[in-house]
């Protein structure tokens, strides 16, 4: 007995499963949860910069922190712990105290110079941070689209620090 024998005998037609004329059937809509994207804070520039004013830069080292792990999960390869930001609110809280020391008394004059290099630690800190996160932003972007390349400016990461940053993250995510 062969194959074609033992084989049922059906009157009815065979459906094709791939019927190029049958209309589509995935979904076009967007999955609600995307476990891929990561979770970074978007924040309005302008609400960053009045925030880092207002703070006199206490605030730029609150951003660092609370971007921290969201950053660090882009990529697996490169992280940053948490002495970078909270090296730049403690100088820049300290030349603050400083500031308002040498406002109110000026018998604390003679502190300009150490409120002064508070200052320069923390900005120089800030600068080795901004580069580190935009580092993490241009690896994660070539994984994430290869196709898209999405440029990152040195020169405004160098001025602008957090603000450009912060004005990349709102166009990627």
């Amino acid at each position: 007995m062969s194959t074609l024998d033992s084989a049922p005998a059906t009157t009815e037609p065979q459906a094709f499963d791939n019927n190029i004329y049958a209309p589509p059937t995935a979904s076009l809509e967007a999955p609600e949860s995307d476990t891929d994207a990561p979770d970074v804070k978007k924040v309005p520039v302008l609400l960053v910069i009045f925030l880092a004013v207002v703070t006199n830069g206490i605030y730029i080292g609150y951003w660092y922190l609370s971007r921290r792990k969201s950053l660090n999960a882009l990529t697996p390869s490169d992280d940053y712990g948490v002495v970078g930001p909270i090296t730049i609110i403690i100088t820049f809280t300290a030349n603050l105290v400083l500031s308002l020391l040498m406002i109110v008394d000026p018998v604390f004059a003679d502190l300009e110079t150490p409120a002064l290099l508070l200052n320069l630690i923390g900005g120089v800190t800030g600068l080795f941070l901004a580069f580190g996160v935009r580092s993490i932003l241009q690896i994660y972007t070539v994984e994430a689209s290869p196709l898209e390349r999405i440029r990152f400016s040195g020169l405004l990461t160098f001025f602008f620090n957090i603000y450009y940053l912060q004005y990349k993250i709102n166009r990627i995510f």
